[in-house]
């Protein structure tokens, strides 16, 4: 009976933490990207989008934001991806969900960016 209640609280635990994951993509594909960055609002495919994105944990890592942040969009991004390549009817589902998580990924690069403006300005004041 204890394993039994386990096992449902650890599959509840773990549809809270997707579905609280998957609420703060999307919040952040809701934020306007700092000035200058309007290279990363092109849409030119998840695949080739996210490609830089892991190129970029070194700019990411250093900034206010931690760095698993990264990583668990990373995660998110593969897994999503698999479960579209193996079931074709999630295939336009995982496209859409892979675009936030490169939307989320410019969000980073874009809040770090702008905290290096304002470190640039703050050292010429």
């Amino acid at each position: 009976m204890a394993g039994l209640i386990l096992a449902i609280s650890l599959a509840t635990l773990g549809q809270f933490i997707l579905l609280y994951w998957r609420s703060v993509l999307n919040a952040a594909a809701a934020i306007q990207l700092a000035e200058g960055m309007d290279a990363l609002e092109r849409e030119e495919g998840c695949d080739a989008a996210f490609s830089w994105n892991e190129m970029c944990p070194n700019i990411v890592a250093d900034s206010d934001a931690p760095a698993w942040r990264m990583l668990w969009a990373r995660t998110y991004y593969r897994a999503v991806d698999m479960a579209g390549r193996l079931t074709p009817s999630l295939k336009q589902w995982a496209a859409s969900e892979m675009t936030a998580c490169t939307r989320y990924a410019a969000v980073l690069v874009s809040e770090r960016v702008e905290s290096n403006r304002r470190y640039a300005a703050a050292m010429l004041a």
